[in-house]
């Protein structure tokens, strides 16, 4: 296929993996494309496709389609909710072949994905909204403008206007690429998003090593005990900027009233992510077979994590199991929500794909000198998402999938090119991206 054609399909990918509509389940319109071109696109790409880890990661993602079926046919879960769990794989599977194909030859291409997603994101802002957001305004019984605040709403489409101001500027403006992820870090930060400021801020100081310190962001790849000690470092130097900023009120009355809240609890800030501990007392309750697809609260999981919180939080808890609201199990996390909801078998999944990403931190980062501040964007941000956010945004992981793969792909040919001149790898030579057979 023609390169710039493939351009066009990549921009379009992006054009509608933000914008959704609803069939049983939200899907991304890129989505509704992919589900059907899958099959007949990996038979093209298969070739160079089984050259990678692929054929790994979709062994893992049958598995785990298996597992869910399996628990929620045992569990007994209800039709609409078992379809939206258990079909949410298959789409996952579609957007990284079809990413996959896209990407394989050229993967400089993918500056036209992030692209058309910013696009798609504004657009959603009027048209094809974000099905989560349309959701939460029924369950509240409001209009969507009302629940609509930066956190919530605004926040998810600035960070996609920078990754596009990232991928397109950090080759020829590297500088002005980190003032940007900077400056957008304190906007995050003032707009309450903790986990945005936290991956902005770590960007920039990743961007900055990648064009002035690179031997030093090659010394972290190594030496990954290194690379954790200063990620503490930096936590608590965010965590300190935090409290900061909302003991001084920038953040406003809401922000500062959470983090009054949150720093009383057993657990201190990390209370904001306190369904991590939910998690855990139902996966060990369950380990293997998991306890279903959006399954209820019966045992009240989120009682015992809320303790940790604060009385007060744990007896609203139970005013609102009382009064009979449904409560979903505690599951925010990519891998937690798998683990609890489909057994150990989701759960590999995506310590499969946290290996993966180590993988490329390691080994691949620094290969593609343009896309270096990109990927460092998009790997934090994957991380975050797969330790402390529900599963969500399939398309985006399409795009990580074939990037991580490819580019793992490349270390592997060098090393196998090597092998046969009997001399050692070169790990330093930039890529340019493409396949190189």
């Amino acid at each position: 296929m023609n390169s710039n054609i493939k351009s066009w399909l990549a921009f379009l990918f992006g054009l509608g993996a933000v914008t959704q509509v609803r069939i049983i389940g939200a899907m991304g319109i890129t989505e509704a494309f992919c589900i059907f071109l899958s099959p007949f696109v990996l038979a093209t790409v298969w070739p160079k496709f089984k050259e990678t880890q692929g054929k790994k990661l979709l062994l893992f993602l049958v598995l785990w389609f298996l597992s869910a079926c399996v628990t929620d046919f045992y569990r007994e879960t209800e039709w609409n909710d078992a379809a939206r769990g258990i079909f949410a794989l298959p789409f996952l599977f579609a957007v990284f072949v079809v990413a996959f194909a896209l990407l394989w030859d050229d993967l400089m291409r993918v500056r036209w994905m992030v692209l058309g997603t910013a696009i798609s994101a504004i657009i959603s802002m009027y048209y094809f909204q974000a099905q989560a957001l349309i959701g939460r305004a029924e369950t509240m019984g409001g209009d969507i403008e009302e629940i609509m605040n930066f956190k919530t709403y605004y926040a998810g489409i600035v960070f996609l206007v920078v990754c596009v101001l990232v991928v397109l500027l950090f080759r020829n403006w590297p500088l002005i690429t980190v003032w940007i992820l900077l400056i957008s870090s304190v906007v995050f930060l003032i707009g309450g998003s903790r986990s945005g400021f936290l991956t902005l801020l770590i960007s920039a100081g990743g961007a900055y090593l990648a064009q002035n310190r690179f031997l030093s962001l090659r010394a972290l790849q190594r030496n990954i005990a290194m690379l954790a000690v200063f990620a503490c470092i930096g936590g608590l130097l965010a965590m300190e900027t935090y409290a900061y900023a909302a003991e001084e009120g920038w953040m406003g009355e809401e922000e500062y009233a959470k983090y009054e809240t949150q720093s009383e609890s057993e657990i201190g800030l990390l209370s904001g992510r306190a369904e991590f501990i939910g998690s855990l007392i139902a996966i060990k309750d369950s380990p293997i077979l998991g306890h279903g697809s959006w399954a209820v609260d019966k045992e009240n999981y989120g009682v015992r994590m809320l303790e940790y919180i604060g009385e007060e939080e744990a007896a609203l808890y139970r005013d609102r199991k009382s009064s009979e609201q449904d409560m979903w199990l505690p599951t925010h996390s990519h891998l937690w929500q798998a683990w609890v909801w489909h057994g150990f078998l989701g759960g590999l999944f995506w310590i499969f794909v946290l290996v993966l990403m180590l993988r490329f931190f390691k080994h691949s980062l620094h290969l593609c000198r343009p896309l270096i501040a990109y990927n460092i964007l998009l790997l934090v941000s994957a991380l975050w998402a797969l330790l402390f956010s529900p599963f969500s945004d399939r398309p985006r992981w399409g795009i990580i999938f074939a990037i991580i793969l490819l580019a793992l792909a490349e270390v592997e040919r060098r090393r196998k090119k090597a092998a046969l001149a009997g001399v050692p790898p070169d790990m330093e030579t930039e890529w340019d991206g493409k396949w190189n057979a």
